[in-house]
């Protein structure tokens, strides 16, 4: 590429401009990409069929105990789990009660104004302001 792009010997700056607009594209390379892609949507359905099963209450508590605490706290926020004394509990049907830890973790985040509710709904200022269902309420009430 040097020799095709420079006069003279070629200066710092063009051979890092040549280097910068160099990208490997060889077998292996391909390969590794092919591999991480296959990797992530691995890991994704994993994750995905988790939600589904905690969602439908298909999981055991000693299931949810082994589960990575990452996926545990997505799982809370999207209120398929509760955390109670730092253990994440499955909810149960129809439970509106939270733990006073959790109560206070969502005062340092935004929430609902009406219902505390675990999905956030936030303006493009980062204001909070009321979730669909509460939204929906205040309209047909």
């Amino acid at each position: 590429m040097a020799l095709r792009t420079c006069k003279f010997f070629p200066s710092t700056s063009e051979c890092q401009a040549i280097l910068s607009s160099w990208k490997r594209n060889d077998r292996a390379f391909r390969n590794r990409v092919l591999a991480r892609q296959a990797v992530a949507r691995e890991l994704q359905a994993r994750f995905d069929e988790t939600m589904v099963a905690l969602a439908e209450r298909k999981m055991t508590q000693d299931e949810v105990d082994r589960l990575p605490e990452g996926v545990k706290r997505i799982a809370m926020e999207r209120g398929y789990l509760r955390l109670d004394q730092g253990t994440f509990l499955i909810r149960q049907e129809g439970c509106t009660v939270q733990p006073a830890g959790l109560l206070a973790d969502r005062r340092a985040a935004p929430a609902c104004r009406q219902c505390q509710d675990v999905r956030r709904v936030l303006t493009l200022k980062g204001q909070e302001v009321d979730c669909p269902d509460c939204a929906q309420h205040k309209v047909a009430a």
